[in-house]
């Protein structure tokens, strides 16, 4: 077999390095690594790295509020991503910021200040290895605006007649306005009390009625803030209008003081009335004296009182009552409201109440009308004043005694009794005026003030026996009756008693005309024998049974001294030494018994120690035999007591 060439095996051999050589090649094409390029953050918000937000700026977004987050992620964790924020409108960025790591948007001013509707803003999104993305955010603020009161500035026109709480206007807030406060003005100082405003509903009304004489105008200024700005020119203007008022007096109330003035029969009495002229006293001084016959006028300059003088009949007041008319309009008319009796009349000229024929004690002392006024347009003041009336009582009345009065007395009536009661009477309404006394002014004869007495509340007593030769004769006293009211008015009577032996124990009375009278029957218990001679016995019993218990007590105690702290100290008996002893003339002592069978030399029947003495022996040389000295027994308590 032939061998194959050289360059056969050659260009076989070349063709098989060829080969792996490209095998090669391909393979280490295939399995090469692919290097990627680091990746930009990827952001996780919005649309294609874009969003909008719109803001209400008046529900509030204050500074430092978060209005919008950047939320993003790295692939390679190529931490810490931060945040950067360009302003594309408007430029300087005045209103957001951007928080770097957590891509928080925030206020950095209070909205309600913003003045541009749309903002514009690129935040860039960067990894630590400086690749980026950016996001664009636009925001859309709906922006404040100042509180307003929609139906200001406005005018009104309010009558001077509308009263208290008459509604002026309700203020109206913008729809849009957050929790409102209301504050207001007046443009005339001083007036403020006349308005309120009520700062929850905005309800503007009248504390009083306007005065169109005082002022035609007033201007109110209005102001509502919602706690960051206030509203500005919101003013309301009230134009006042004039209408015819009614007069009105200068006081709410009036008092009148008057003297009753009952004219009676016969009566030519004249009364002094003093009416104060003094300025600024509101409430005039009324004086009433009786005085002479006439009529006069003076002028006290030391008191400024004018005086006048009145004929009894009639008693006036000046009540110093003022009217005005806010028109000046002239008054045509100022009296009483009621229709008041005859006897009271008020001259709208002077402002003087006269009082006649009125007699207090059988009317009302305290009586009340009320004045009203008219102007020349008809026009009434809208509340009559009252005028407080006194009627004061004026001793006008004398009291009454029976002219005459008879008595008949017997031997069988014994004095200290009361035989007749005059009734003490006067028609006067009040003390002093109607309070009575009785007094005797003559007695006939003489003597009969002996035998009788009158005392001040008209008892007639009889309080000495009349003498049985007295038989047949007639005593009379002249008893005067008086009230102590200013001036004094009295009336006189006489009163007859007739002695007259009887032996009947009846007392009668007669009486004379024009008046009866009768003896009245005592109510005084002394007048009765039978209770005199029952008390006689009784204050007897009463003294001996005193005596006797003072007697009890004296032994008890043993001297007034020690009773009642009264008289003398008692003498103490004096105790005498046992050294004085050997000094008295005659000393007997007994016998020294002994018995030593009871171990008791002292205590033995008849050894003297029961009288309390012992063995004594005067002086100490001497010793009993076989015994002891002698006893020194304590001196005996001093007696206070008397021996009876």
């Amino acid at each position: 077999m032939e061998k194959p060439s050289l360059t056969l095996l050659n260009m076989v051999f070349c063709l098989g390095l060829m080969l792996a050589a490209t095998s090669n090649a391909q393979t280490d094409s295939m399995t090469a690594p692919t290097v990627l390029k680091n990746s930009a953050p990827i952001i996780t918000i919005g649309n294609n790295n874009r969003d909008t937000l719109e803001l209400d700026s008046r529900h509030p977004f204050k500074a430092d509020s978060i209005v919008y987050t950047v939320t993003s992620n790295d692939p390679e964790s190529d931490l810490p991503i931060t945040h950067t924020l360009t302003s594309i409108f408007p430029i300087g960025n005045p209103y957001f910021s951007v928080d770097r790591y957590n891509g928080s948007v925030r206020t950095k001013i209070d909205l309600r200040a913003a003045d541009v509707r749309e903002v514009e803003l690129l935040i860039t999104v960067a990894d630590s290895k400086a690749n980026h993305a950016n996001f664009t955010l636009v925001l859309y603020i709906v922006l404040y605006t100042r509180p307003d009161i929609t139906n200001l500035p406005d005018v009104k026109f309010i009558s001077e007649n509308k009263a208290k709480d008459y509604p002026i206007i309700t203020l109206t807030a913008a729809p849009d306005t957050v929790k409102p406060t209301w504050t207001w003005t007046l443009k005339e100082p001083g007036e403020e009390y006349k308005f309120k405003l009520d700062t929850d509903t905005g309800r503007f009304t009248l504390a009083e009625a306007l005065d169109y004489e005082k002022t035609q105008k007033y201007t109110v200024s209005f102001v509502i803030s919602d706690g960051y700005s206030e509203s500005i020119g919101d003013e309301l203007t009230i134009n006042v209008i004039n209408e015819n008022e009614p007069p009105y007096f200068d006081e709410v109330v009036y008092y009148c003081s008057l003297d009753e003035s009952d004219v009676r029969a016969g009566s030519v009495a004249y009364v002094t009335v003093i009416m104060s002229c003094i300025k600024k006293k509101k409430t005039p001084m009324i004086g009433f004296s009786q005085t002479a016959v006439g009529l006069s006028q003076t002028w006290d300059t030391r008191r400024h009182f004018r005086v006048f003088e009145e004929k009894a009949g009639t008693s006036t007041c000046n009540i110093g009552a003022h009217v005005q008319d806010p028109e000046r309009d002239a008054i045509t008319f100022v009296g009483f409201q009621e229709s008041v009796s005859r006897h009271f009349r008020y001259d709208m000229t002077s402002s003087v109440i006269t009082l006649s024929e009125y007699d207090v004690d059988v009317q009302l002392d305290k009586l009340t009308y009320h004045l009203v006024a008219r102007d020349s347009q008809g026009n009434q003041n809208k509340a009559a004043v009252p005028v407080h009336i006194t009627v004061r009582d004026v001793n006008d009345n004398t009291c009454t005694i029976p002219p005459t009065t008879t008595v008949q007395l017997s031997e069988n009536d014994k004095p200290t009794r009361r035989v007749f009661k005059f009734i003490q009477s006067d028609q006067d309404k009040t003390a002093p005026n109607n309070e009575v006394l009785f007094d005797v002014t003559q007695s006939v004869p003489d003597e009969a003030n002996i035998h009788f007495a009158v005392a001040t509340d008209g008892s007639v007593n009889y309080i000495e026996q009349i003498p049985e030769t007295n038989n047949g004769k007639t005593y009379r006293l002249v008893v005067r009756c008086r009230d102590r009211g200013i001036p004094q008015r009295s009336a006189e009577g006489t009163i007859f008693f007739v002695y007259q032996l009887s032996t009947s124990t009846t007392t009668t009375t007669t009486t004379t005309p024009p008046t009866t009278a009768a003896v009245a029957t005592s109510t005084d218990p002394f007048d009765n024998p039978a209770f005199v001679a029952i008390f006689a016995v009784f204050m007897i019993a009463l003294v001996i049974a005193l005596l006797v218990g003072l007697y009890f007590l004296l032994r008890y105690c043993g001297s007034l001294h020690y009773c009642f702290g009264i008289g003398p100290t008692p003498k103490k008996t004096r105790v005498m030494d046992i050294s004085e002893y050997s000094n008295q003339s005659i000393v007997n002592y007994p016998p020294i018994r002994t018995n030593m069978a009871y171990n008791d030399d002292y205590w033995k029947n008849g050894d003297n120690y029961e009288t309390g003495t012992g063995n004594a022996i005067p002086s100490s040389s001497r010793v009993m035999n076989g015994g002891f000295k002698r006893l020194a027994l304590p001196a005996p308590a001093v007696s206070r007591g008397f021996n009876f």
